[in-house]
């Protein structure tokens, strides 16, 4: 067990890690074109992904890459299996279009063939694919691939179904046929979880759910729209598997229920501090911002940020990182200091 992964295991087992665990939140599109690929040939081609995910760890090894090894389809991975048109950037993550133009249509939405429907069967050879050609270092040394998933949550999947704006009148005007809908995705990533299992043969010991939906909404709509499904998809997993939930969005609105999600780690732009007052159980990831920080900073500026972070946190359960993705040409020696100054 490689250093990085030893420290995240024993703070999520409630142990005081050697150092302050460092982690890598995501891979594209910033790596992947550090090293000459462009996003269309990395979203699109199963050994440019590994490559990529491979070289980032392998570069930033005192360091954890969340979610890890696995195939890397943004944020439309469930959404796809529904219908909509997958359009593909050479500049940005693959996005897709509404596949449901009336919510009231909910009712006709068939189940899911995972095997046929969607980027579903390419996500399944990928895993395949991924577990046979990663490196036992990497599986062994950081926990990549065997038992690790990422997937995107019930809100996203559904307004990227339905269309956000679309989605968000949904919540006024037909808030019963948002429910239908929210079902049927909570039950299709259910399914799809198990699904995955069963081809891996292995259980579940990292589950990432990226979810930023949950930010365009008030504190009520939260509690009757996200927090039931957001729940019923982390009470699924294994109870010893570590359970992240990212969201780079404003959610300091929701800090007292997310906890009810069942999370571990919590990813975000929020103060650790708040974080902190509300659940002291929380362990927090980010608090670095990518743009201001991370990509315009110098070195100098980050290793201030990272002490200073750390020693406003004492005692406190936290994970140095960005508080999202890294943005396109952020310094490699930025990062470097992100890490070093955590030791």
């Amino acid at each position: 067990m490689k250093p990085a992964f030893k420290c995240f295991s024993e703070l999520v087992s409630g142990q005081k890690p050697g150092s302050v665990p460092v982690a890598i939140f995501g891979v594209a599109t910033w790596y992947p074109k550090l090293l000459g690929y462009n996003a269309y040939e990395y979203f699109s081609n199963k050994e440019a992904k590994l490559d990529a995910m491979t070289r980032l760890q392998e570069d930033f090894e005192e360091a954890l890459l969340i979610p890890g090894i696995w195939p890397d389809y943004g944020l439309i991975a469930e959404a796809s299996g529904f219908g909509g048109e997958i359009l593909w950037s050479e500049d940005d993550a693959p996005y897709i279009k509404p596949a449901l133009a009336d919510i009231k249509a909910v009712d006709k939405i068939k189940p899911l063939n995972f095997k046929e429907d969607g980027l579903f069967p390419a996500m399944l050879e990928e895993y395949s694919f991924m577990r046979k050609n990663t490196s036992e270092d990497l599986v062994s040394g950081y926990g990549h691939v065997e038992g690790t998933v990422n997937i995107n949550g019930p809100l996203e999947t559904a307004a990227l179904i339905r269309g956000y704006d679309d989605f968000l009148m949904d919540i006024i005007r037909n808030p019963d046929h948002v429910h239908k809908l929210l079902r049927i995705v909570t039950e299709t990533i259910l399914e799809w979880l198990q699904v995955y299992e069963q081809h891996q043969n292995v259980k579940y010991t990292r589950v990432c759910m990226s979810d930023h939906f949950p930010s365009m909404v008030s504190p009520a709509h939260f509690k009757e729209f996200c927090l039931p499904y957001m729940q019923e998809i982390f009470s699924e997993c294994p109870p010893d598997a570590v359970k992240i939930y990212h969201n780079d969005g404003r959610i300091e609105h929701l800090l007292e229920q997310l906890p009810q999600i069942g999370l571990d780690i919590l990813h975000s732009s929020v103060d650790s501090h708040k974080v902190f007052q509300v659940n002291e159980h929380i362990i927090f990831m980010g608090n670095l911002p990518p743009l201001a920080l991370l990509q315009h900073g110098s070195p100098e500026n980050v290793e201030k940020a990272v002490k200073e972070l750390i020693k406003s946190s004492p005692d406190q359960r936290l994970i140095v990182s960005a508080s999202g993705e890294f943005a396109d040409k952020t310094p490699k020696e930025n990062v470097r200091a992100m890490i070093e100054a955590a030791f």
